[in-house]
């Protein structure tokens, strides 16, 4: 392959490295929590080293007026700062679904956590920002169209 790959083969033995800690935490009595945990662990790793590379590589090839509001590791590590919420919405709600729930209570607890990741991707991400407010600005101006008439 031509261009720089390196950097995300590391990036992929430093998460492979989270199935030696996720054995590791099995064998010592942390069982699947522990096993997700160290999987989680080596995938924020992997993500911090992409993030130091790609803004190194950035450093190296931008012009010396570039921001840093237009480095490459940066954007995509605030990005993926959106798991952190996913994350805690995951929790929340297995800590709060009761074990005797139905099928159809799980879906609809599946389904409310799904819309609400969403919506918090919508607002959060730059694209979701730039959507949003274009959406708002056309309601407004059908909004204004209809009075006039």
């Amino acid at each position: 392959a031509k261009g720089i790959t390196r950097p995300f083969f590391t990036a992929g033995m430093i998460r492979a490295c989270g199935l030696i800690l996720a054995y590791i935490a099995i064998k010592a009595g942390y069982g699947l929590e522990g096993a997700a945990a160290a999987g989680a662990i080596a995938e924020f790793a992997s993500l911090a080293y992409v993030t130091w590379r790609l803004d190194r590589l950035h450093d190296r090839s931008a012009p010396a007026d570039a921001t840093e509001n237009n480095r490459l590791g940066t954007a995509m590590a605030l990005r993926g700062l959106l798991l952190i919420p996913a994350g805690l919405i995951a929790l929340t709600i297995a800590a709060a679904t009761p074990a005797t729930a139905t099928l159809i209570t799980l879906a609809a607890i599946l389904a409310a956590a799904s819309l609400s990741v969403i919506a918090l991707a919508a607002v959060t991400m730059p694209d979701g920002k730039r959507e949003l407010l274009a959406l708002r600005s056309f309601a407004h101006g059908r909004e204004a169209e209809q009075a006039q008439t």
